[in-house]
């Protein structure tokens, strides 16, 4: 996906906790986010960094 400004809880939740925890062969890459979807990212994986 080019140019997302912002994901919602929902989705990020999904996709990098849900779905991968059920096809752990698959790898999801995270490049080029803006604060806003870093942010989200990190709410959702527990992250503070």
């Amino acid at each position: 996906m080019r140019d997302v400004s912002n994901v919602g809880q929902g989705f990020a939740d999904e996709i990098f906790r849900v779905f991968a925890a059920a096809h752990p062969n698959v790898i999801i890459r995270v490049i080029n986010t803006s604060k806003a979807v870093d942010a989200m990212l990190r709410h959702v994986s527990g992250r503070s960094d």
